[in-house]
């Protein structure tokens, strides 16, 4: 992941240094990027925070969970301080529509790791366990959480080429608009066309067919009384998610920093033809025609 530039703090002089450590000490809450260019007081400043430079230089990095004292050297040389606990150190770029999406990856990369670590555990299938009873709990906050990085995939995507899109949780409406832009940018006819589009085309299909009142804006508060839908715990549903939520962050990185000017992977047209031209015989051909025609419609 790539980040911004970070705002950094220089300690020049014996007076930067006491305040330092004074404001670590007794507050107010310090979170930044500093630089020692004197080696003489970056000595002087741990010693002064009880830190021993060789146990410090084992690992670069130093936390007094007492203290809530996070101290870490970076490859970019610059110190990292934070009485704070341990906290991120900058945002992921300076879009907050890439941010969201960057922290919700996260999210559904966490949960479809615990999906799996249960579905391999014996112990799951025994309905007296209690971790056969976290599904019930583990099943729909996966499903909620898919939805939101799908809509939020779809809101980064529109942004970062400069599309205007409405205000709107709906992912049909926000799909359709993805789609539209897809054909306008010529993204078609790409691995993005190929796996990410039918892959929320399914999920929007699934929520189509939820009975009862259902809002589709309440999903993320499992707050909707006609959804009584069953979401099977299958270890191949979870693979097929993480491989699509894998393809959507490749795809907003490769739109954001462009590498798809230059080199594009995931955003090349042409997708269905070198299928076909990867096919081994006719039969071989025939699967491919069958799965991935639409993408010449």
């Amino acid at each position: 992941m790539h980040h911004s530039e970070v705002n950094v703090h220089d300690i020049n002089t014996q007076r930067d240094l006491e305040e330092l450590v004074v404001r670590i000490n007794n507050g107010p809450p310090i979170m930044g990027a500093f630089n020692f260019p004197k080696e003489e007081l970056w000595i002087e400043f741990l010693a002064k925070c009880q830190i021993s430079e060789d146990v410090f230089n084992q690992t670069y990095s130093f936390y007094d969970p007492g203290r809530k004292l996070h101290i870490s050297e970076s490859y970019d040389g610059y110190i990292w301080i934070s009485t704070l606990g341990i906290v991120p150190s900058k945002k992921h770029t300076k879009n907050k529509t890439i941010n969201a999406f960057c922290s919700q990856y996260i999210v559904v990369c966490l949960l479809l790791e615990k999906a799996k670590e249960l579905c391999n555990d014996i112990d799951t299938y025994n309905i007296n366990s209690p971790k056969h009873q976290y599904i019930t709990d583990m099943t729909p906050a996966l499903f909620h959480n898919v939805v939101f990085y799908y809509e939020i995939f779809c809101k980064a995507y529109l942004s970062i080429n400069g599309m205007i899109f409405q205000k709107t949780h709906k992912l049909e409406t926000l799909l359709s608009k993805v789609k539209e832009a897809m054909y306008t940018l010529k993204h078609n006819d790409s691995i993005f066309h190929a796996y990410i589009i039918p892959s929320m085309e399914e999920t929007v299909k699934h929520i189509k067919k939820i009975p009862g009142d259902f809002m589709e804006h309440n999903i993320k508060y499992n707050d909707n009384d006609g959804d009584s839908t069953v979401i099977p715990f299958d270890i191949m549903n979870f693979y097929h998610w993480q491989n699509t939520v894998e393809l959507c962050n490749e795809v907003i990185m490769e739109c954001y920093y462009e590498f798809y000017s230059k080199d594009p992977l995931y955003l090349e047209q042409g997708f269905y033809k070198r299928m076909l031209e990867k096919c081994k015989d006719h039969e071989d051909r025939k699967r491919v025609v069958k799965r991935f025609e639409f993408l010449q419609n």
